[in-house]
This record gives C-alpha cells, sequence and structure tokens, in this order.
C-alpha cells in the first residue's frame, strides 16, 4: 500500500487503525510525507511496525509521493490509501480475491462511502452495473459508468499491478488536481478492470473551499485525456468523450463555485464532447451572472443536489 501524507496529523489516526484492523496481515505500508509541517509522521513513527516503511521527501505533490511509494514498493500488486481515509477491514482479501479471480485484469477497485467530517456517510450515485446490487466481475464500460455521476471506484479505493502503473509512467507530475480521473483513464485505455460493488473505503470529503481549482489556460488533465482518444475505437471511444466532458463539467462547476474565470470555456468544451445537456445549461445560465452571486447560487444548488441523493 501507499499513501501519501501531507499536513494530516487530525486525520491520520483513522487511517492507521483501518490499516491494522485489515483481516489480511501480510502486506507492506509505505508512507511518504510530502514535506508535512504538522506532527502527522510522528503518528507514523511510533507504530515501530515492520510492515511499515516511512519516506520523507520535500513537498512535491501527491503525484510525486505516489510514484515515491510505487518505487520503493517491493509487492507485484499495489494499493493506495489517501491519509484522511480508510478501508473496512476486508478491503485487502476483498482485492487479494479479485487478483485471483480475473488474473486478466491489471487494475482492480471496489465500491465506496462518501463521508463528511461530522461523520454522516452516503453511498456515491453509480449508474451502468450490470446489476444494482453487490456485483462482481469485469467493469463491461468504466468511461461510460464513471462520465455519467460518480466514478465506480476512488483513488482509496483501487489497487493497480506495479508494472503496469510503470508502464504508464505513474501518476502526472505537476498536476495537483484530477490526477487521478487521468491516471485511470490512461489505465483503462489498455487494461481490463475488475471491481466489487461492496462499499469497502470511506472516502472523507474535503471541505468545498478546500477544492479550488486554479484558472490556467492548460489544462494538463484535459489534454492528457484528449491524447487518448488515438487510441481507442468504437463505442468506446463515444464514451471517453462523454469522461472528458464529465472533467470539463467538472472544472465548470469549480469556477463558478469559486467565482473564477474559465466557467464559459468549460462549458462550452463539455458541450463539444456531448457532456450533460441540462446540467451545463443550467451552468451557463449561471455563469451570466455576477461571480459573487454565482458563487451562492452555486453553494444552494450543491445543498439541494446534496440533500436528494441523501434522501436516497
Amino acid at each position: 500500500m501507499v499513501t501519501p501524507l501531507y499536513n494530516k496529523e487530525q486525520e491520520i489516526s483513522r487511517t492507521i487503525a483501518s490499516i491494522l484492523t485489515q483481516t489480511m496481515t501480510d502486506f507492506e505500508w509505505i508512507v511518504v510525507d510530502d514535506g508535512s509541517t504538522d506532527q502527522g509522521t510522528e503518528q507514523i513513527k511510533v507504530l515501530q511496525d515492520s510492515r511499515v516503511s516511512l519516506i520523507a521527501q520535500t513537498n512535491s505533490g501527491v503525484s510525486v509521493a505516489r510514484n515515491r511509494g510505487i518505487a520503493k514498493a517491493r509487492a507485484e500488486w499495489i494499493a493506495f490509501l489517501d491519509a484522511d481515509d480508510t478501508w473496512l477491514p476486508d478491503f485487502l482479501e476483498t482485492v487479494l480475491c479479485l487478483i485471483h479471480s480475473y488474473p486478466s485484469c491489471m487494475l482492480v477497485g471496489t465500491g465506496y462511502l462518501l463521508c463528511e467530517k461530522n461523520g454522516f456517510k452516503y453511498k456515491p450515485l453509480i449508474k451502468g452495473l450490470p446489476s444494482p446490487v453487490m456485483w462482481e466481475g469485469v467493469l463491461p464500460n468504466y468511461f461510460g459508468i464513471a462520465a455519467q455521476f460518480d466514478p465506480p471506484f476512488c483513488s482509496s479505493s483501487v489497487a493497480v499491478q506495479k508494472k503496469a502503473i510503470l508502464a504508464i509512467g505513474g501518476f502526472p507530475k505537476g498536476v495537483h488536481n484530477g490526477e487521478d480521473i487521468l491516471t485511470w483513464a490512461r489505465l483503462a485505455t489498455q487494461y481490463d478492470i475488475a471491481y466489487s460493488a461492496k462499499h469497502l473505503a470511506h472516502y472523507y470529503l474535503p471541505p468545498h473551499n478546500a477544492y479550488r481549482l486554479t484558472y490556467l489556460d492548460t489544462d494538463q488533465v484535459g489534454d492528457g485525456l484528449n491524447s487518448l482518444l488515438i487510441k481507442i475505437t468504437g463505442s468506446q471511444k463515444i464514451y471517453l468523450r462523454r469522461y472528458i466532458a464529465k472533467w470539463h463539467q467538472i472544472r465548470a462547476s469549480n469556477f463558478l463555485s469559486t467565482g473564477q474565470p474559465g466557467a464559459v470555456k468549460s462549458i462550452l468544451k463539455a458541450i463539444r464532447f456531448g457532456g450533460q445537456k441540462k446540467r451545463l445549461l443550467i451552468y451557463a445560465i449561471i455563469a451570466c451572472l455576477p461571480r459573487s452571486l454565482s458563487v451562492i447560487v452555486m453553494k444552494n444548488l450543491r445543498g439541494i443536489t446534496l440533500s436528494c441523493r441523501k434522501k436516497d
């Protein structure tokens, strides 16, 4: 397992507890301290567990930290767990079963729950799986599923064969948001994905104001996704285009929510790639408002959406 750690002294204890209570105990856990300035690393140092390694580096970003852990890992398969997320006790055991049951797959993942700081947990909205119940198998259409609502797995509910992620160059350096979206897409264009819909990971949502894309004329994730279009054909290309549209839709939402420029440009790109027309129309209307007002409207819209999803 690889965990990038940066200033998570308030959260890392729950992550440690979820690791140490795994039913599968034969593992190595590599924690990469990405230049933390708090006491989070001290909680790793006191473990005195031969299975745990702590690597320190100057602050270089989550991608560099993960890549450092990947290079250090001795195992053939690597699972990722962010320093504020947790696993249920049978996560690693389930991942190992998926690896053995679907040997042709280079990427395996499980379902997850979305968790708020107050402890409230709810299911992500995932559409397109072959069965609405606890399904297991090879994902028939990763891009088609991920492009609709929430992705089938998150960065803390996935494991990848080491040689496969090295073959794509690891996580993209210099990308601070969306690096996982691009990484899973690169893998999905080349390899099958085994999946269990069991909710075996808890993904803790950051405060909304903590997730802020900075407007730049360049979009490394979007450019990287575009480059994948030439590598696939047929219906998969259609679904990849929708996946790209979803990325631009995410960017538009973020720009509107934080009062930054760039929303209109992202909306137009999402439309060009076949994004969700009704949602994009709403975003286009909000984009016509003064930025200070668009921030308020997006906050209210987000609250209504979350309330509806929690009821489900």
